[in-house]
């Protein structure tokens, strides 16, 4: 997936990526580090992807029109009330071509449903 969406930016093609990831993005991914590095086989290798795609032209909507939001998760365990002491991981990922930068309006992902 990370080669081909880079060959079509590449190409000057437009892409809208809608994703579910358990890429660790960065800290602000989530909200306990250590236990998901542990879980993780190579947590710093799916940074480095991310950084990657992000750096190939590549926009997270999310990270565009909230840079500095933390504690913004779209996905908790049904474990340990996780949900209630908001203890998540972000996993669903708007990633668009730079090109349409000025276009993003807004990006919601639920975080108020209750499934």
């Amino acid at each position: 997936m990370h080669s081909a969406t880079i060959s079509l930016e590449l190409d000057e093609k437009t892409v809208i990526l809608v994703v579910t990831l358990t890429w660790l993005t960065k800290k602000s991914t989530l909200k306990i580090l250590r236990r998901t590095v542990k879980m993780q086989a190579s947590p710093m290798k799916s940074v480095q992807k991310m950084t990657e795609l992000l750096g190939a032209g590549f926009t997270d909507t999310f990270r565009h029109l909230y840079p500095d939001a933390i504690e913004e998760y779209s996905w908790w365990s049904y474990m340990g009330k996780a949900r209630e002491r908001n203890t998540g991981w972000r996993i669903d990922y708007f990633i668009t071509s730079k090109r349409l930068d000025d276009k993003i309006q807004s990006e919601d992902s639920s975080t108020n449903l209750w499934l």
